[in-house]
């Protein structure tokens, strides 16, 4: 009798405010799914009372975890935790928030444990709770929910989130795409107050700016800028004039490091996702991406040398013009005429006998002229391209 007065009462409660009741898990099954595509490794809160023993990084043991995801137990309350932040219908919440009802004490009446969605946390939270809808229908909370984060946003932030906050994401979706590319000498740049020697290590070392240099030239949510650019953020020291510009040496330093795959991308991507006000996430600026490599890739001449250049009236790359190209031309129309008349081709060495070689003595020495450019050409224009051979 008293659980049927206890389900009574949770379904009278959940007909009043479903969101907050019934439908909990669905809404932060929603808002869980967005916070993850913005990047923001939430996890799931389960206020419950299932007998289990301790989660360790959203993990259980193999008979916990058989029992908070199969077994039936009192699920009171779904929330979703991103970071020290915690969120339900209601919006951000504090953590004692989650016992809305006066669950009883915490550890003896119930427990409060995080999780990281998987199908059977899914089943569990349909067995589980009175639910009604589905987390589709919650969509566009989900979105309203963390959008308001921003409302506590500063001014600058709100006007130039790639500039204040975002920054390093930018920079990281740069170069993952250009990694992906396989553009070769992306640097991360990080503007800081912190040592050189102690940056990698420090546990929070101080990040005033991020940006992206590649091929000599500094990359951020502004375009390309100027070295001296890169501290227009820095704050300045305390022996700095008032009113003076940031100074590089003074007030920051500007600290680079190569990024030439994925291992280094990650270790740069930990060190801005754990030193940055970041609140968007890579993803929300690949295309961004995509379009800046189009652009460097396509429109940037490449570096002059002496196997080939860029021919701004032809719009395309060229070879540099050598002797062996002429003695080629004059064979290549012999070829044609040869081929319209449907005679027999005479082998290559005597098509080049049959034209005017000079300044060649022999076909030999043609051949290996005509390699030595093409292969050099080869492989500068893979150089300046970023591509492997």
């Amino acid at each position: 009798m008293k659980l049927l007065l206890e389900n009574w009462r949770k379904f009278t409660e959940s007909s009043e405010d479903p969101e907050l009741w019934g439908n909990c898990g669905m809404v932060a099954i929603a808002i869980y799914e967005e916070a993850e595509r913005r990047g923001l490794d939430p996890m799931l809160a389960f206020v419950h009372n299932a007998d289990i023993g301790p989660v360790i990084d959203g993990k259980l043991e193999r008979d916990d975890e058989n029992e908070i995801s199969y077994g039936d137990y009192g699920l009171y309350h779904v929330a979703v935790s991103i970071g020290d932040d915690h969120y339900d219908d209601r919006g951000k919440i504090a953590r004692e928030d989650l016992n809305f009802d006066n669950f009883g004490e915490e550890d003896e009446d119930y427990y409060v444990d995080k999780f990281y969605l998987n199908d059977a946390l899914r089943d569990a939270i349909k067995r589980n709770t009175n639910w009604d809808k589905c987390p589709a229908d919650f969509k566009e909370r989900a979105l309203e929910i963390l959008d308001n984060d921003e409302d506590e946003l500063t001014p600058n932030q709100k006007e130039f989130p790639e500039r204040y906050g975002n920054c390093g994401m930018l920079a990281l979706a740069l170069i993952e795409e250009g990694i992906k590319r396989k553009n070769q000498g992306i640097e991360i740049a990080f503007v800081t107050a912190t040592d050189e020697d102690e940056f990698l290590e420090a546990d929070e070392p101080e990040i005033h700016h991020v940006a992206m240099w590649f091929n000599g030239k500094y990359y951020d949510d502004r375009g390309e800028i100027s070295e001296d650019q890169l501290g227009d953020f820095s704050p300045l020291g305390l022996t700095s004039p008032e009113g003076a510009k940031p100074k590089a040496g003074r007030d920051y330093i500007v600290l680079t490091y190569e990024m030439e795959n994925n291992q280094d991308l990650k270790l740069a991507t930990d060190i801005v996702k754990n030193n940055t006000d970041w609140w968007k996430s890579c993803e929300e600026y690949m295309q961004r991406a995509e379009d800046f490599w189009e652009k460097v890739n396509n429109e940037a001449p490449l570096k002059e040398t002496e196997v080939g250049h860029y021919d701004p009236d032809l719009g395309r790359y060229q070879m540099e013009e050598a002797p062996w190209q002429a003695v080629s031309g004059l064979i290549a129309d012999i070829v044609m005429s040869m081929r319209r008349a449907g005679d027999e081709l005479p082998s290559r060495e005597e098509l080049f006998n049959m034209v005017d070689h000079e300044p060649y003595t022999s076909y030999e020495e043609y051949k290996a002229a005509r390699k030595k450019d093409m292969e050099g050409y080869a492989n500068w224009f893979r150089d300046q391209r970023g591509w492997s051979k």
